[in-house]
């Protein structure tokens, strides 16, 4: 059920937000995450730090080919807190 989520909010939402986006004279940045973390293996809410992608003209992609906790711990972010994700993302807007 979560992976079929994350497909069917790529497809409906994030993939046609993109497209819209992508030309834009002014440079948009789209973030990906969830408002807090479920793991499948406990099926309820946690307060450990939540996978996300952040897309931004410029910015280079990392080898992260996938969208779970795990995969996200070895992108070039890392898992970062709640506060963290905010600093980090208006940073990456620069």
């Amino acid at each position: 059920m979560k992976i079929k989520t994350i497909e069917n909010l790529d497809s409906r939402a994030v993939g046609p937000i993109y497209e819209a986006v992508k030309d834009w004279d002014e440079p948009v940045a789209i973030a990906v995450l969830p408002d807090h973390p479920t793991p499948c293996e406990l099926r309820t809410h946690t307060k450990d730090p939540i996978p996300f992608l952040i897309w931004y003209p410029g910015i280079e992609a990392d080898s992260v080919q996938t969208y779970d906790e795990v995969a996200a711990c070895e992108g070039s972010y890392g898992l970062l807190k709640e506060d963290e994700f905010m600093k980090t993302f208006m940073l990456a807007n620069k």
